[in-house]
């Protein structure tokens, strides 16, 4: 009676014993497809966080033409030799290190400045204040086709060298034949 009554038992202890290793191997199982799934969510948030770092590095880095894109411009924009511009700009320090960069180009590549007109009687130097967002080419709204090419010369020149940038009609310019360059804020993108 005793070894029927203990063969049972032993029967019984490893069916549990079974039973408690099958439920233990599925919460381990379990355990570790949460694991690699907070893995995989982790990684992702390490990645966001990376692309949002170097974001915040792309806005805390001034617009700079360094002197081999200057160069490059000045031969791009030696095509539109005698084309008229004025110049604005807003009120900070990297809107007017850029604004000096590209007026430097400007007068190298044959350009012709002349006063700003139409724009406010508040100016920073030789620049109109004004604001707005990347490097705008302002053009009379019937301007010529040698302003409109020069325009679109010029944006287009700009982004190839990483500067946000692109022409605009604007009525406050009234003579067909000028542009005005404004730098404005460095766009958020």
């Amino acid at each position: 009676m005793f070894r029927r009554y203990n063969h049972r038992l032993v029967v019984l202890t490893e069916e549990r014993n079974r039973q408690e290793r099958a439920v233990n191997e599925k919460a381990i199982a379990d355990a570790g497809a949460r694991a690699a799934e907070s893995n995989k969510q982790a990684a992702k948030a390490e990645q966001a966080a990376a692309e949002a770092n170097l974001e915040v590095a792309r806005l805390k880095t001034p617009r700079i033409l360094s002197p081999i894109q200057q160069q490059r411009l000045m031969v791009k924009l030696a095509v539109s030799a005698g084309q008229k511009f004025s110049l604005a700009v807003g009120e900070e320090p990297e809107q007017l290190n850029l604004l000096g960069e590209i007026k430097s180009v400007l007068l190298s590549a044959g350009w012709i400045q002349v006063p700003v007109t139409g724009f406010g009687d508040i100016a920073i130097g030789d620049a109109a204040l004004s604001f707005g967002t990347g490097v705008v080419v302002r053009l009379a709204p019937n301007a010529t086709s040698s302003a409109r090419a020069a325009a679109d010369l010029l944006a287009n020149s700009l982004n190839e060298e990483t500067v946000d940038s692109k022409p605009e009609p604007d009525k406050r310019v009234t003579d067909p034949s000028i542009l005005n360059v404004l730098v404005g804020s460095k766009p958020m993108r």
